[in-house]
């Protein structure tokens, strides 16, 4: 179980940069307005290295791996506590032009994340299994591929900001 809840984890993070250096305007734009240094060059740069981390945490492995895969969400998660006292309606950057306004589940993903990393870290479990057969593997996959892309939608639906239109918090 570790294994799957890891795999997702550093897939979204690697979806997540790959977008990032696509169309990194809403980093940009979400570094600046946390006081950050900022730009698309910046942004780039931050969604490149989230491709790195997964593809070591998915190719390589080891628990150093996971920590830093930890580590990496820990900080989105301040960053999102940060964003959204700041600045609630500047979008949180996440997913390139699919981003929204930072909302409660963008701090608990990003948290679950910083979790999966610390359990795959402490319990030794590896991204992806090692020696599961052929058919195990590709269900494995799928399942992760699944989970990812369920954990983006869910990110990038429509309401998932800080704010309703009256300014209130959204419950999210």
């Amino acid at each position: 179980m570790v294994s799957w809840v890891v795999a997702v984890a550093a897939v979204v993070l690697g979806a997540a940069g790959a977008l990032k250096v696509v169309n990194p305007e809403p980093t940009a734009a979400m570094l600046t307005a946390l006081r950050l240094p900022s730009g698309n060059v910046m942004g780039r740069s931050i969604g490149a290295v989230e491709v790195v981390v997964a593809a070591w945490v998915l190719g390589v492995g080891g628990w150093f791996s996971q920590l830093v895969l930890a580590g990496v969400y820990a900080g989105f998660a301040a960053g999102m506590v940060v964003l959204r006292r700041r600045s609630p309606a500047t979008p949180c950057g996440c997913f390139g032009k699919l981003s929204r306004p930072p909302g409660r589940r963008h701090v608990a993903v990003n948290l679950a994340g910083a979790a999966a990393g610390i359990v795959g870290a402490i319990t030794g479990a590896e991204a992806l299994p090692e020696d599961a057969g052929t058919g195990a593997t590709a269900v494995f996959v799928v399942l992760v591929v699944l989970g990812a892309v369920g954990t983006v939608v869910v990110m990038t639906a429509a309401g998932s900001g800080g704010r309703t239109r009256a300014g209130a918090p959204d419950g999210r």
